[in-house]
């Protein structure tokens, strides 16, 4: 159990040692300087640890260490050191499952007071982690703000073996299992939300803070200020300035770094008093792709610092203020998760937080998680957006996104997810490497990975197997995998997937925003090819080379060795713990356009 040094006799530290030793687990505390961690060294102790015996399973409570990492303010040491602990867990080849822990970081209902929201960017950077290490990754669980020998007991049965769910709340009330799920349009129409005051519009020089800004002018907003890092010097911003003018209202574009605590002071000082304040919306942000592995403080930083430290800042000098409206501009990627997106998705996972935490106590915010909008923002390529839909993602028409904004607003909504998903398609691409009970609600049973409980006689590829010559079976895996790759990255056919080339250039226009990007050969749906190890994936880089070794794995993984798993998967539930008052916590999200308007609620941890 990895724990911040200098937190050994922290409460839930203790109580949570006692409950899993109390449970039959040797649990040993190891301790790390998370304002001072270092990957290599790290490395070496766990080199040294591990030894003699490799450990069933790695848990992590960095997160309680919240407190900013010196020389890197929007950065909590607490998700540093547990970005430096994955990445020596990956150095050192520790294959045990690696489970982050958080103590009031998400809201299963209004009740919760959610005093820790920073520690949510952890449950950003953990639902990429399962993307990018599915194999390594064992879940998330946020704990009660008050630990007891009851909650701590939920937790010791929550990491047994064999149970589903990986992002899990405890609470005094029972424990709750993340679920995305639908929310239909409300019964009532309550007067829509309209402007008044000063808008506050932060990235308003950008994509999509100039179209929230030229609809707020056509709905009568008497001022709005637009504040950007480059101000009146951003491409398009005089004539934007202009525009909104013609539409009626006095428009103010400003040079500010947001992520400036005293320059966003000065900024919001000077709004005239007969224009006070009533609104702000936070746009900005910045994304740089790249793999866990690569990541540092540094990268983590600048990141961070334009989305989640900047909304710090806009709560903390607005929340004495009499705002009717405080919107923060969130990603889907905060929602499920999107490869190569860990420091993009934590900060945007913390706007989710805020807008919970503002709730909790009385405060006006919602949180809105974007998936791709056609015309502007950060997708608006044709090059990505083609790639997106390959996913099952596709653009939102920028008229629904602002309707669903309003929409939003008016219903006094906290959090949600707004995206137009081929549930079918996005389902198989999403579930290729790991199996994700968060979309169970919204996948198509069609869609869902098979279970390691298949065995010969209902497995098609096996029975074409034993029917076919042995001189012919070769051909049949080749091409089973072809289909694979093809149902996956979403091409129209098997013969898309060239059979001699390798994985890495198997999407016709590969691009690194993808969910799940393919940097070695993606879990297989199919029962009979699933259980390779690391070292065949590796080995195995064309449909022609993961032939033979399919061959070679499907004789390891015998269906009795299969169901001999699955029945001690069974027996260690039937005697563990049970979940109680286990309940669906619902998402937000949507499905919009072409497969039907609507919306989905986003208080995320919902009994």
């Amino acid at each position: 159990m990895v724990i911040p040094a200098g937190q050994q006799e922290h409460a839930t530290v203790q109580v949570t040692l006692q409950a899993l030793r109390a449970h039959g687990a040797t649990a040993l505390p190891y301790a790390v300087d998370a304002h001072h961690i270092d990957r290599a060294a790290l490395r070496e102790r766990l080199d040294r640890l591990t030894d003699e015996s490799q450990p069933a399973g790695v848990i992590s409570l960095l997160a309680l260490d919240q407190e900013p990492l010196a020389g890197h303010s929007a950065v909590s040491a607490g998700l540093s050191a547990t970005t430096a602990l994955l990445q020596a867990l990956d150095d050192a080849g520790i294959s045990a499952p690696l489970w982050c822990v958080t103590q009031g970081a998400v809201a299963t209902g209004r009740g919760d007071l959610l005093p820790h929201p920073e520690q949510s960017q952890i449950w950003g950077f953990g639902r990429v982690a399962a993307l990018e290490h599915p194999r390594r990754w064992g879940g998330l669980i946020d704990l009660p703000a008050t630990m007891t020998h009851h909650t701590a007991g939920r937790l010791a049965t929550l990491l047994a073996p064999g149970q589903p769910e990986d992002q899990v709340a405890i609470r005094a009330t029972g424990t709750y299992a993340r679920r995305l799920a639908r929310v239909p349009a409300a019964d009532t129409s309550p007067a829509p939300w309209e402007p008044s005051g000063t808008t506050l519009i932060t990235g308003g020089t950008g994509g999509l803070g100039a179209q929230v800004a030229r609809w707020l002018a056509r709905r009568g907003a008497p001022r709005l200020h637009l504040v950007s890092r480059s101000g009146p010097d951003a491409p398009g911003a005089s004539e934007l300035g202009d525009e909104l003018t013609a539409l009626g209202t006095d428009a103010t574009i400003t040079a500010c770094d947001v992520s400036d605590r005293e320059a966003l002071r000065r900024l919001i000082d000077t709004v005239p008093d007969e224009h006070p304040l009533t609104a702000v919306i936070h746009t900005a942000g910045r994304m740089e792709l790249g793999q866990i592995g690569e990541l540092d403080p540094g990268r983590l930083q600048s990141v961070l610092r334009s989305k989640a430290l900047a909304a710090t800042h806009l709560h903390d000098l607005t929340q004495d203020l009499d705002l009717t409206a405080f919107v923060l501009f969130s990603s889907n990627a905060a929602t499920w998760g999107s490869g190569q997106q860990a420091a993009y998705a934590a900060a945007n996972t913390y706007l989710d937080a805020l807008a919970e935490h503002r709730r909790a106590r009385g405060l006006p915010a919602v949180s809105l998680a974007w998936g791709p909008w056609g015309e502007v923002g950060m997708a608006a390529d044709q090059h990505t957006l083609s790639h997106l839909k390959r996913r099952g993602l596709a653009p939102l028409p920028t008229d629904l996104a602002i309707a669903s904004l309003h929409h939003a607003l008016t219903h006094d909504d906290t959090a949600g997810t707004i995206a137009d998903v081929d549930w079918e398609r996005f389902g198989r691409t999403f579930t290729a490497q790991r199996p994700s009970p968060f979309l169970a609600r919204l996948m198509p049973s069609s869609a869902e990975p098979a279970t390691s409980t298949a065995t010969a006689d209902d497995n098609p590829l096996r029975r074409q197997l034993s029917a076919a010559p042995a001189a012919q079976r070769h051909q049949i895996l080749v091409r089973h995998i072809q289909a694979l790759a093809a149902t996956i990255l979403g091409h129209s056919g098997p013969d898309a997937v060239p059979r001699g080339s390798p994985s890495k250039s198997w999407a016709s226009t590969p691009s690194p925003r993808s969910s799940c990007a393919i940097s070695s050969p993606p879990r297989p749906a199919s029962p009979s090819l699933r259980h390779w190890s690391s070292t065949t994936r590796r080995r195995a880089r064309s449909p022609r080379t993961w032939a033979p070794n399919s061959r070679a794995e499907g004789r390891r993984h015998h269906p009795h060795v299969v169901r001999g798993r699955r029945r001690r998967a069974d027996r260690d539930r039937r005697h563990g713990l049970p979940l109680p008052g286990r309940r669906a916590l619902a998402g937000g999200a949507v499905a919009a356009g072409r497969r039907g308007q609507g919306r989905h609620r986003g208080d995320a941890h919902r009994p």
